[in-house]
């Protein structure tokens, strides 16, 4: 009796560490609205700008994009999966992103790009937070 008291605490206590470990985060599906920064990576400025994406239930991501001051929309696709993300912004060109999102947070980076966003090849890093009102 004591072996199987012992056997089940061990099994308890390893599903209590390992919990956090396994859990995965999702995107809630709808509507958001996320207040960006890409940031190139051979410095310079950053741009900021807004990203309005819609979630599917199946993870599929679509929306637009805007750089402030322009004025232009671009759209937007991607995926979500569990912690992992995927966007391109824009079409033809498109800024491919890759990178994670949690707790209303994608932190993303681009391979080097050329003239996505005008200029030259550049790779950049991408910061999107989930606006306070759409959570």
């Amino acid at each position: 009796m004591k072996s199987f008291r012992t056997i089940a605490a061990a099994l308890l206590l390893g599903a209590t560490v390992m919990a956090p470990a396994l859990a995965i985060t999702t995107m809630p599906a709808g509507r958001m609205t996320f207040e960006t920064v890409l940031q190139p990576q051979r410095g310079g400025g950053g741009y900021d700008g807004t990203l309005d994406l819609w979630a599917g239930k199946n993870g599929l991501l679509n929306g637009y994009f805007r750089l402030d001051g322009s004025g232009e929309s671009r759209p937007v696709e991607g995926v979500v999966d569990g912690g992992h993300i995927w966007l391109n912004l824009g079409q033809s060109p498109s800024l491919h992103i890759e990178g994670t999102y949690k707790d209303g947070t994608i932190v993303g980076y681009t391979p080097d790009t050329f003239g996505a966003l005008g200029g030259g090849l550049q790779a950049y890093r991408f910061t999107a937070k989930v606006e306070p009102a759409a959570l």
